[in-house]
């Protein structure tokens, strides 16, 4: 499976990931659909409804995900403490964009309606304004989150902004945050399986890496620039997105995102520098370019 994050799905061109769906396994999150959908009515800057549209419609081309913490869910079996509605999101955006694509204007799109699987029906405006509110408020959550991620990789490692961390120190800080949500779930969720350490470690691992290499990352930034510790929010649907990244799947994430490209090979770097080979990681990150050439699309023409 190709997972494409929200910069490679408007990078590469529609023709190009039309004809690698032919043969290829193409997926996105829902977070991917709901980026795009919340600049649907942007129409300034030279801006239309058909080009806005145009992008929200690329999603038909990949398959939709469960939400990111559903999918986590069903990796390490812990769908009975989720919440039922994380895994509504396929059948409610095939609806969107059914919609979307019948709709001739922003008015008849937004007058529609989807049928959630509890027989509720909502109107593609509420929905809209909906996912505004939910991506600012995980916005705000993921921001305070990086705050104490921050502190914590501080009080571990004191000259992290100046040096940054090593590969043993980044695998260090994984670890622990792994070890206490294995125990958590053992212990407040009761999940009984010989396994749990590892799936949580093959679905989570790439996510936790992430979240601590980037707050390492606008550690040393805030120090160079003399400024405070200052996230970018936008970073939130990029790290939920790798959550898709299991260690053991033969998965690759394709992203435009140099950010998230130099994050995850920290990541990375950090799993082999414990295992030093004995343990390979099956999944892997590619860069829009990489994708492209990897499954022989470099040769289509470019369109948008």
């Amino acid at each position: 499976m190709y997972i494409l994050d929200t910069s490679a799905l408007k990078g590469i061109g529609k023709s190009r990931l039309e004809v690698a769906k032919q043969n290829h396994d193409l997926a996105i999150s829902p977070l991917t659909f709901y980026e795009l959908l919340c600049h649907l009515d942007e129409t300034h800057g030279g801006k239309t409804f058909e080009r806005q549209r145009g992008y929200v419609m690329k999603c038909t081309i990949p398959r939709i995900l469960h939400d990111p913490f559903a999918y986590h869910a069903i990796a390490v079996g812990a769908e009975h403490v989720t919440n039922e509605s994380r895994f509504e999101e396929p059948n409610t955006i095939s609806q969107l964009l059914m919609n979307l694509g019948n709709a001739s204007d922003l008015n008849a799109f937004y007058s529609s309606t989807v049928k959630f699987s509890n027989g509720d029906v909502g109107r593609c405006r509420d929905i809209a304004d909906n996912v505004r509110r939910v991506l600012k408020a995980e916005e705000d959550r993921y921001t305070a989150q990086l705050i104490l991620i921050s502190t914590e990789v501080q009080g571990e490692f004191s000259d992290c902004a100046t040096v940054g961390l090593s590969p043993q120190q980044l695998a260090s800080l994984i670890a622990a945050s792994l070890k206490k949500m294995i125990a958590d779930y053992r212990t407040k969720d009761g999940i009984i399986d010989d396994y749990l350490a590892t799936k949580v470690t093959s679905s989570m691992y790439m996510h936790l890496g992430y979240q601590v290499a980037r707050v390492v990352e606008y550690l040393q930034n805030a120090r160079e620039g003399g400024t405070t510790f200052n996230p970018d929010p936008n970073d939130c649907e990029d790290s939920y997105i790798t959550m898709y990244l299991e260690l053991f799947n033969r998965d690759a994430l394709v992203t435009g995102d140099t950010g998230t490209l130099n994050a995850l090979k920290a990541t990375k770097d950090a799993f082999l520098s414990v295992f030093d080979g004995s343990l390979q990681i099956e999944s892997r990150v590619l860069s829009n370019e990489d994708f492209v050439a990897e499954i022989g699309i470099d040769q289509i023409q470019k369109t948008t």
